[in-house]
């Protein structure tokens, strides 16, 4: 038997195979590339880096054995692990939705102790741009269910107009009959009386919509677009976790967080504001990890996984890599339903690249299942006679749905051990157990139950006979089933290592493989894509793709011109106005500095030469400024500018890429006539293009001189000197702010202006169709290299 070391060098030599085969073929198109990565991501099989970390954790004797508890929102996980590790206390807070769900880790400790994880700020941010996009289809979807129910409406008036007009001819024949007159004057009978309903007096079609018909159609719009979108899980999750951040950004924390705490019972209290469906930090939590005093815990971490495809990249990943790291999982569906299409998509995750040998699976909430009708009249009220019936029927589930996903035979023993690997369970039956002689505090669902399995199977559950209905109850609950079967795991703890272990050669063998296998379909597809292909066919598609490109060619340009010229047009106009509100705002500031002192002189007054004069006191006004706050206002001015300006012209153009992306893609997938680029691989070449002709990201952040002046309030020269120099400073400061803005448009403007962008945008598309018409040209070229490549890909591994 080979030891671990050449297990993990084998494996790694593998891997790099495939990595040399990319290298060796560099020449080619990226389709062989293309084509590597996509084997290896579909069969797991990561990184020689990655590889390792994964066989230095997995040869780690003295870790801990993870047990994984995977279901859906609402099976009843938070009810397994508090009846499993808190004697049925609810210290787990329930999920209410996926976006509730955090990973949950729970290990031993010396201490009870508790640590939150956050999302990132890259985590919020990549949920806001998918609830935005939630929010385009969500308006893009109820502007077009108005349209229908306007267009409903406007045929039911027609049909209600048509109906009237015949109403009222036939009326006016009548008339015309009683009165004599002929039919061709019947428009002229006065005496025949119209009933209002029939005219249209009262009840006439209007011909517009009301506010009221306009509001209803709004409201059921909404609700339409609402259903269709929640079949979008990946949008719909996002746009709901976004809202509650939105919602809750007062409380919003970052990193992580750890408390300790002085008992298992304070932990559901704590837990409430970061995990519970109303938490204060519930929209912000990523992952809580408890360790706990608890001998039944020793040696091991218990996962709650939330699920997967979840909107939270960081969470998401998260999730996958704990299932990957699990040693044993336990699957919860509800037993009625049982093993959903939720169910499913969670369990489709397990697969045989986990590693995973030691799966159960646990029905919850069995008690339901136990009191249907059918149940009921096969067991003739027999308790154990019933569980073995549904265990029977949900055994046929496991084997006929698992047995549809049985990749590898992950779900072999599952399937085929049933009896052994399942465990019907019910979480409120052990809560009643447990407080049965305090009956009367039940709440209504407790109550329930109780009627319930006391009607079906009253040989079981009885109020007077305490011992037997607490033995039942527990039975139901069976947790006691499932802490022996931990236990078992436990104790097997080094097997299941060295299982794992040696499962990790033939694991990635099996990666390999699988990789190998969809290489080689995948160059067989081209291979009969190049048999298939009929060249002169080939040729008139690529001349008609060429028409195509020179019709929309120019059109492109025209448009991508148009759209910077009216960008161009629109951003000088508003920086202007920006600066100018800049200006009045900094020179009312100054204006408020200034004002004006009465000051008293003497002068002498002679009325005569000869006589002497006598003195009189006079007043006059001298101008004063405080030349501090003017410094500050203009610092303050400065400040604003630095602000706002800078960031608002690089938001700006971050815009004109947005704008010229959805103009020319909708140029293009209006006029195209073929295509290999998907719509949105064209959105991503053109976003690029626009990119790469800006090129930068402006600095326009003002790092001058500031405005110095000494003194503080000043008064006459001084105070008009001060403000004179304000001024000119300010007018300066000015023409700088323009100047800095004007010439960053004038560069974005002048560069888009000369970049011709059709060719940026067409030309990689065409020379694409040029490679595709030379290698149809030389099939028999390109079939000699598939072959070589083949067999290459062939001997990576037997």
């Amino acid at each position: 038997m080979e030891n671990s070391n050449e297990v993990l060098e084998r494996v790694c030599s593998i891997r790099r195979s495939f990595d040399d085969l990319v290298s060796r073929h560099s020449d080619d198109s990226g389709a062989l590339a293309d084509s590597v990565k996509s084997a290896l991501d579909t069969a797991e099989f990561p990184s020689e880096e990655q590889l390792r970390k994964e066989f230095a954790k997995g040869t780690d004797s003295a870790r801990l054995l993870k047990i994984g508890i995977v279901g859906a929102v609402k099976a009843g996980k938070s009810s397994l692990l508090n009846s499993l590790f808190f004697d049925g206390q609810d210290i787990l807070p329930k999920a209410a939705t996926p976006m509730t769900a955090a990973l949950t880790e729970i290990t031993y400790g010396e201490e009870c102790t508790v640590t939150v994880d956050f999302f990132t700020d890259q985590d919020i941010a990549e949920l806001k741009e998918k609830s935005d996009e939630y929010e385009r289809c969500f308006n893009e979807i109820k502007a077009k269910k108005i349209v229908d129910l306007e267009k409903v409406w406007h045929k039911t008036q027609d049909r209600l107009k048509a109906g009237g007009k015949a109403v009222i001819a036939g009326i006016k024949k009548v008339g015309s009959f009683l009165t004599g007159k002929s039919s061709e004057n019947a428009e002229n009978v006065s005496d025949v009386r119209v009933p209002a309903d029939a005219s249209g007096a009262s009840n006439a079609p209007v011909s517009e919509p009301g506010a009221s018909e306009r509001k209803e159609w709004e409201s059921k719009a909404e609700r339409a677009a609402r259903v269709e979108l929640s079949q979008n899980l990946y949008l719909s999750g996002a746009w709901e976790q976004y809202q509650m951040i939105r919602k809750a950004s007062a409380y919003q924390k970052k990193g992580s967080e750890t408390f300790s705490l002085g008992s298992v019972d304070e932990i559901a209290g704590r837990l409430e504001d970061y995990v519970g469906s109303n938490g204060r930090y519930m929209p912000f939590t990523s992952k809580v990890s408890i360790t706990l005093p608890l001998e039944n815990l020793r040696g091991i971490s218990v996962v709650d996984t939330p699920g997967f495809n979840d909107p939270v990249p960081s969470r998401d990943e998260r999730a996958r890599l704990a299932l990957r790291e699990c040693d044993a999982v336990f699957i919860l569906s509800r037993a009625t339903p049982f093993l959903t299409k939720a169910d499913m998509e969670v369990i489709s995750k397990i697969t045989q690249k986990n590693g995973l040998h030691e799966i159960y699976i646990v029905p919850s909430q069995a008690d339901g299942t136990l009191v249907a009708p059918e149940i009921v009249s096969d067991s003739n009220g027999d308790l154990d006679a019933a569980i073995d019936s549904v265990s029977r029927v949900l055994s046929g589930v496991v084997a006929r749905n698992l047995g549809a996903i049985n990749e590898c035979g992950v779900f072999d023993e599952l399937i085929s051990g049933a009896s052994d690997r399942m465990f019907l369970t019910s979480g409120i039956c052990g809560a009643m157990a447990r407080t049965f002689a305090e009956r009367d505090s039940w709440d209504s669902g407790k109550q329930t139950v109780w009627q319930n399995l006391s009607e079906a199977y009253p040989d079981s559950f009885s109020e007077h006979d305490e011992q037997t209905s607490i033995a039942s109850l527990e039975k139901l609950a069976n947790t006691d089933r499932i802490r022996e079967c931990i236990d078992d795991v436990k104790t097997r703890k080094e097997e299941i290592f060295r299982d794992c272990l040696e499962q990790f050669g033939s694991k990635y063998a099996e990666a390999a493989r699988d990789a190998r296998d969809y290489i080689l379909r995948d160059i067989k597809a081209r291979e009969d894509e190049i048999k298939s292909n009929d060249l002169g066919r080939t040729e008139k598609e690529i001349k008609l793709l060429q028409e195509s490109y020179n019709s929309l060619a120019p059109e492109i340009e025209d448009v991508f011109l148009e759209t910077v010229s009216n960008w161009f047009d629109d951003v000088v106009k508003d920086y202007q106005d920006k600066l100018s509100e800049l200006s009045e705002v900094v020179n009312s500031n100054m204006k408020r500095q200034q004002g004006t002192d009465t000051r008293t002189g003497t002068k002498t007054i002679k009325n005569h030469w000869w006589w002497p004069g006598h003195d009189e006191d006079y007043t006059y006004e001298v101008t004063t400024v405080n030349a501090y706050e003017v410094k500050n206002a203009i610092a303050n001015c400065i400040e604003s500018y630095n602000d706002s300006l800078p960031h608002y012209f690089n938001d700006q153009v971050r815009v004109l890429v947005r704008q010229v992306t959805n103009k020319v893609q909708k140029v293009w997938s209006e006029s195209v006539a073929s295509s290999e680029d998907s719509a949105a691989g064209f959105r991503n070449r053109v976003r690029t293009g626009v990119q790469s002709v800006i090129d930068k990201e402006y600095d326009l952040e003002y790092k001058g001189e500031q405005f110095k002046f000494s003194g503080s309030r000043l008064s006459g020269s001084d105070a008009e000197k001060c403000i004179d120099e304000a001024r000119s400073f300010v007018s300066g400061l000015s023409r700088s702010f323009k100047s800095m803005l004007r010439e960053a448009i004038d560069d974005v403007y002048r560069k888009c202006r000369g970049c011709h962008f059709h060719k940026i945008v067409l030309d990689p598309y065409l020379r694409q169709l040029e490679d595709k018409k030379k290698c149809m040209e030389e099939p028999k070229l390109a079939l000699e290299n598939f072959a070589r490549i083949k067999e290459e890909v062939a001997a990576i591994i037997e």
